[in-house]
């Protein structure tokens, strides 16, 4: 990855900056394909479940001093109409993009960029005050792009506040390479959202 890195910042003019944001972008765009998936796959099970959710209601107060039976009762249901509560798909995506995304971060972690100054950045190997709320803004609209259609206003402010909170904490400790690295994906995932919206848009 560090190799794939130093080539890009040639053909980026020398900028290690840039080529960070490039490889960092293209990164997540490659594993785009598989994020829908799973998003279109999340979004089914949750129709499937807003559908049942009545009976689901009736099962819960039939055997609320049986969890055995209720357990059974649920599943039941679950089978019958396909409903996978922890999805087989997501796991196995999440296992193929943790070991690219860990290289990605791994390079830029081990010092990279030191005394390499990139825009207002003096040292790519250090963090920085201005990038930190740049990327932190930048995780808060990807956060807000991605809130599943139709979710409340109070719950997608709850998400955003806690992706700020959690980014912001993060990247104020973190190395500018990192905070570069973090944008980048935030940006790909701020297209995520914007595909994924206009394909519920395409089916209502």
């Amino acid at each position: 990855m560090r190799s794939l890195l130093f080539a890009t910042a040639h053909w980026c003019g020398g900028s290690l900056g840039a080529a960070i944001f490039v490889v960092s972008f293209v990164v997540r765009l490659a594993m785009m394909p598989l994020a829908l998936h799973m998003a279109r796959s999340a979004r089914k099970q949750a129709v499937i479940l807003k559908s049942i959710a009545p009976r689901l209601e009736a099962i819960k107060s039939q055997h609320a001093s049986d969890p055995a039976a209720l357990w059974t009762a649920t599943r039941a249901v679950h089978r019958e109409v396909g409903y996978q509560p922890f999805s087989v798909v997501g796991l196995l995506g999440i296992l193929v993009q943790w070991p690219l995304m860990a290289a990605l971060f791994g390079a830029v972690r081990k010092g990279l960029g030191a005394k390499v100054r990139f825009l207002w950045v003096a040292d790519l190997a250090r963090p920085d005050r201005w990038l930190v709320a740049i990327a932190t803004l930048m995780a808060a609209g990807a956060t807000a792009a991605m809130v599943p259609a139709g979710s409340s206003r109070a719950m997608t402010q709850s998400m955003v506040a806690l992706t700020s909170v959690m980014t912001f904490g993060f990247l104020w400790f973190a190395s500018s390479a990192i905070a570069i690295s973090y944008g980048a994906g935030s940006v790909a995932g701020m297209l995520q959202g914007w595909l994924m919206r206009r394909e519920v848009v395409r089916e209502a």
